[in-house]
């Protein structure tokens, strides 16, 4: 005969989220001792040193130079090209 499983009851189960949440609760205060460990066992760090500084004043004047880029005139010439032999002979025929 197969052994019968029995379902967890219900207080098992509520055992079963108590343990949990302890855990939790160890794990969430083991991790804030972690991060504030330094605060905690009084480690001293040297207080920090305040500089100040002074800003000075001092007088520019800014100058702007311009230049202005001189572009050669090009001057366009139409030249009518010189006819090819081709052509010549063309202006012969009479059509």
């Amino acid at each position: 005969m197969p052994k019968e499983q029995k379902e967890p009851g219900f207080f098992s189960q509520i055992k079963n989220q108590l343990l949990t949440t302890v855990g939790l609760i160890i794990t969430a205060g083991g991790g804030l001792v972690v991060t504030n460990i330094e605060t905690i066992f009084g480690v001293n760090s040297p207080d920090p040193i305040e500089v100040t500084a002074t800003p000075t004043v001092e007088s520019t004047k800014d100058t702007i130079i311009v230049l202005q880029k001189t572009t050669p005139k090009v001057v366009v010439k139409k030249v009518k090209p010189k006819p090819t032999v081709t052509e010549k002979r063309k202006k012969d025929f009479d059509w």
